[in-house]
This record gives C-alpha cells, sequence and structure tokens, in this order.
C-alpha cells in the first residue's frame, strides 16, 4: 500500500464523516420544522441526538398524522445510511487494527473500494436531503419561498 493511498482512504473517510454530519444537522432541522411549535425549541430537543435517534424520532413525528413525508423506503435508506456511518466512524479500526501483513493489505484494499461506494452514495445523498429540507422546510412556513 502506498502512502497516497492511505492519504486517500482517509481523506474519504473524512469526507464520509462530513456529509453524515450534514446528514444529521438536515434531519434535525426537518424534525423541527416538522413539530408543532417553536422551530428553535424543537431543535434544541434534537440538538444533542445521535443520527440513528434523529432518524427514529423523526420517523415517530412524520407517522403520528397517518401522511407521512418520507416513505417507509425513505426511513429504510436513513437507517441504512446510519449503519454505514457507524462501520466508518466507530468500527472501522477493528478490521484492519489487528491484522498484518497480506492479510491487513487485502482487506485494506476491500474497505477502500468500499469506502469510494460509500463516500459516492454519501455525497449525492447529502444533497438530495438538503433539497428535502428546504422542501420541508418550506412546506411547514418555516422558510419563505
Amino acid at each position: 500500500m502506498q502512502s497516497n493511498d492511505l492519504k486517500t482512504f482517509f481523506q474519504n473517510l473524512g469526507l464520509i464523516a462530513l456529509y453524515s454530519q450534514c446528514i444529521e444537522c438536515d434531519l434535525k432541522k426537518i424534525y423541527a420544522g416538522m413539530a408543532n411549535g417553536d422551530f428553535q425549541i424543537n431543535l434544541g430537543e434534537v440538538e444533542e441526538a445521535t443520527l440513528g435517534q434523529t432518524v427514529s424520532m423523526l420517523q415517530a413525528l412524520d407517522n403520528e398524522d397517518n401522511a407521512p413525508y418520507f416513505s417507509a423506503h425513505d426511513y429504510d435508506v436513513l437507517y441504512a445510511v446510519n449503519c454505514r456511518r457507524n462501520f466508518w466512524t466507530h468500527y472501522l479500526a477493528r478490521e484492519i487494527a489487528y491484522l498484518s501483513g497480506q492479510e491487513q493489505l487485502k482487506k485494506f484494499a476491500k474497505l477502500a473500494k468500499d469506502l469510494e461506494l460509500d463516500l459516492e452514495f454519501f455525497a449525492g445523498y447529502r444533497v438530495f436531503i438538503e433539497r428535502v429540507r428546504f422542501d420541508v422546510l418550506k412546506k411547514y412556513g418555516v422558510i419563505k419561498e
């Protein structure tokens, strides 16, 4: 493995973390916009929630009126995003930290490919969720057109 490959790997890992945080922040704002009451107070209610907790809270709120904004498939994707984010940010080290030699190189090569695929998805999904945030906040009157 060349140092450049390792550098790219960790740059991509950082981008996954950044895009995940953007998605999480947008979901919190979507939650705050959908909830009854003051947007800033509602946002404070989810401020400390993790991505997974935010998705669960949003899903419960969204389904209260039996006319959800997001589909069941949308929530499946959001939970999958959370799982992938958790893997890259919490569990990656144990995948390669205790390996050595060729075994570590093979595992690293596979992880690098998986990371590139996830990065491509996260980059596009971040933009999608940002657009959804604008749509939801307009729909619920938080922002004006």
